[in-house]
């Protein structure tokens, strides 16, 4: 009799798995339902370790501890709630969007970017005779922002959460630096470049807001920005500006083909591409751990300090 239950559950368990989750880890039953997104950095367990991947597989099966899991799940239940930001606490407020852990949210974003610029450095030197890397920090000053930049915060939060800042902005700013300039000189065109690390179910929106953010900044006054990103050019008015291109990265390892047509576009082959993306899914995946071991380091594990 229990043969045939525990049967009948698996059964029923990979009937509805097959039918919602379409790709799998060759080592587990990690799946994911986007067909937009490739999956491929985490189909290599080995590259993290063991805690780490745990971590990252109880994310993909919605088994992390967080209040939301609490019963009764009703809107009454105030300890389903983040201790510090009041709302619903999920997976996604956590680690995309609770003010708690801002500070881990930067430095993730900023790790990240220091495991992939290199080798955009490096592609760039092999194409291009003379080329050079700004990191933008003063589009603010070039004109006013819009009203509507304080209404509309680069967040991954969903109607559960409230406005928030994530990774790439600083409260100081609307623009917080985090735009890469690539100078081809040779050329003389701008490439802007913005990378980001949003959650992996708002990874459009993410690279949607991120155009919207720097595109009307960008060609605004783009004479302005070359005489300031190129300050030895004898005629701003010969420089041009490429379109912008966000590097987009999910926090639990999810990489949009925009992000892989983007890399190839900066001159990065198939497999530096790869070891790009393996370094900054790595430098990534060690900052969420400390934000796991923030979160639970209270002495109780669900409710936090």
């Amino acid at each position: 009799m229990l043969s045939r239950a525990t049967a009948t559950a698996n059964a029923a368990m990979a009937s509805f798995m097959s039918a919602h989750y379409k790709s799998k880890l060759r080592q587990g039953r990690v799946r994911t339902s986007a067909t937009s997104v490739t999956n491929k950095w985490i189909t290599q367990p080995t590259l993290l370790p063991p805690d780490v991947f745990r971590l990252f597989a109880c994310a993909r099966l919605g088994l992390l501890p967080v209040n939301a899991h609490r019963q009764p799940q009703t809107d009454a239940n105030v300890h389903r709630q983040c201790p510090h930001c009041h709302v619903l606490e999920t997976a996604q407020h956590t680690y995309s969007a609770c003010n708690r852990y801002l500070n881990q949210r930067r430095l993730r974003h900023d790790h990240a970017i220091t495991a992939i610029l290199p080798h955009l450095k490096s592609a760039a030197a092999r194409l291009l005779s003379r080329a050079t890397w700004v990191r933008e920090r003063s589009l603010a000053m070039l004109t006013p922002p819009d009203n509507d930049a304080d209404n509309n915060p680069d967040d991954d939060t969903n109607a559960t959460s409230p406005p928030a800042n994530d990774d790439d902005d600083d409260a100081s700013s609307p623009l917080r630096p985090g735009l890469y300039c690539r100078l081809d000189h040779d050329r003389r065109i701008v490439v802007p470049i913005e990378f980001t690390v949003a959650d992996d179910a708002n990874l459009g929106a993410a690279i949607g807001r991120k155009h919207a953010k720097y595109d009307p900044w960008l060609l605004r006054n783009p004479c302005a920005s070359i005489a300031r990103l190129v300050p030895d050019a004898r005629d701003p008015h010969s420089w041009t500006f490429d379109p912008l291109i966000v590097v987009a990265i999910g926090v639990w390892g999810t990489v949009p083909h925009s992000t892989i047509a983007a890399l190839t576009a900066l001159g990065l082959s198939v497999t530096a591409a790869n070891a790009a993306l393996g370094a900054a899914l790595e430098s990534i995946a060690h900052d969420n751990m400390l934000i796991s071991r923030l979160r639970h380091s209270s002495p109780t594990r669900w409710r936090g300090a």
